[in-house]
């Protein structure tokens, strides 16, 4: 059985998970972020959108990934946005995007340097400096009971098309489907933000793909 684990890169303190019904989140703004989709566009692509920055290898095993970090400016706020990819999850030499991360500048991550500058500052507007209730807005339901942290898992099944590679070798295996089902992908995704007097500073998407 293959099984890719959803690894956490950036832990914010305690975070209270928020039990909501799914049906009611805006799932589909939160696979895209800044332009660039979860899952889909790789660390090269960011760099073609937002201009030359290195590509940094940062931690070991099972926490190893690849990371390249922008700094700009909007609505008078200096902040950095980091796009990484799980090595273990996609990795080299793909460098498929797993991860991105919005934060003011002034607590930037650890062991990442971040001095290159968004190309033109053509990005899109970020929710960093945003009220509670505006990004409550966003996330499509009431975040009234959060106070400082906000920690929130959701998944969908997709299935497999015919012509995938596994499509073939994950039909029929009866140990994770029944046998007419058609093989499917569990994607999850983890939203977590932070807080301070109802202003947000920090905002981390996470993303994993698993099969059986």
């Amino acid at each position: 059985m293959i099984r890719i684990r959803l690894i956490l890169l950036f832990i914010i303190n305690v975070l209270p998970i928020i039990s909501v019904a799914s049906d009611n989140l805006n799932s589909d703004y939160f696979s895209k972020l800044l332009g660039v989709e979860l899952g889909k566009q790789n660390l090269n692509d960011v760099q073609k959108m937002y201009g030359d920055a290195k590509i940094e290898d940062m931690g070991d095993a099972a926490t190893s990934r690849s990371s390249i970090c922008y700094a700009f400016t909007q609505n008078n706020i200096d902040q950095i946005v980091i796009f990484s990819s799980n090595n273990e999850l996609a990795g080299k030499p793909n460098y498929v995007v797993t991860q991105i991360e919005i934060q003011i500048k002034s607590n930037p991550t650890k062991n990442l340097k971040c001095n290159a500058k968004v190309k033109n500052n053509r990005i899109p507007p970020s929710l960093i400096g945003k009220s509670k209730s505006e990004f409550s807005d966003k996330l499509g339901f009431n975040l009234k009971d959060v106070t400082n942290n906000f920690n929130y898992s959701f998944c969908n099944k997709v299935s497999m098309k015919k012509d995938e590679p596994t499509y073939s070798y994950w039909k029929g295996r009866t140990e994770c489907f029944n046998s007419e089902t058609t093989p499917y992908y569990d994607i999850c995704t983890n939203i977590q933000a932070k807080f301070e007097n109802s202003i947000l500073l920090k905002l981390v998407l996470n993303r994993s793909e698993s099969v059986c």
